[in-house]
């Protein structure tokens, strides 16, 4: 992850739910020190990434695993890796999402965070409704650029136990050598909608097949 704006990146950037690129003044701290890394704005959210010093420490091997490095942290962080597959999460990733750290693991993320796309058909990705999601373009683009994107926003419908909800998320994504780490650095429940999209997950036994 780098430990800012990297050479030839545009500054802090953030997706606006539209998909445009944009510059908005953010304050950046590093997620494990809490050192400054981008000083741009007076008092209101904060994004994450990582400092120099932290940097260096993954990368030399100066930690005992990169599991323990991210669960110091106390929100959530999910290690991903090339075509926006999750390597690894932190405790507080899997308390905030719902999910088994098994049920992460090598998971596209969109299933890692239990996207309700992910379960149509095409998968993660590849749905008609994948094209406007920010999230993977963030994590795409960051991962061909190597620029960090802070504070950006991305809506989910996410499938709970008995019906879907709509989640609002707040995130950074920076590079670390080959993976990217994913800060999501709050999340809340969005005003319910209507949906023209079956409320209840394909295969599940409410939608008359069998449980996944």
């Amino acid at each position: 992850m780098a430990s800012g704006p990297g050479r030839g990146c545009p500054g802090t950037l953030r997706l606006q739910k539209n998909g445009l690129d944009c510059r908005k003044p953010m304050n950046v701290v590093c997620a494990w020190c809490s050192r400054v890394i981008v000083d741009e704005a007076g008092p209101g959210p904060v994004s994450h990434g990582i400092c120099e010093d932290c940097r260096r420490k993954v990368l030399e091997g100066n930690l005992v695993s990169l599991a323990e490095f991210i669960n110091s942290i106390d929100f959530p962080i999910l290690v991903v890796a090339s075509g926006a597959v999750v390597l690894e999460a932190n405790r507080a990733a899997t308390r905030v999402l719902k999910r088994d750290l098994s049920a992460m693991r090598q998971a596209l993320t969109g299933v890692a965070i239990n996207c309700f796309n992910a379960d149509l058909p095409g998968g993660c990705g590849h749905t008609e409704h994948c094209s406007g999601c920010v999230l993977r373009r963030a994590i795409l683009d960051t991962q061909a650029d190597g620029c960090p994107r802070y504070g950006v926003y991305s809506d989910h419908h996410v499938a709970g136990e008995r019906e879907m909800r709509s989640v609002h998320f707040r995130f950074s994504t920076s590079k670390l050598d080959g993976m990217l780490v994913v800060a999501i650095e709050d999340t809340g429940e969005l005003v319910p909608k209507t949906d023209p999209r079956p409320q209840t997950r394909p295969g599940s036994p409410e939608a008359g097949g069998a449980a996944a």
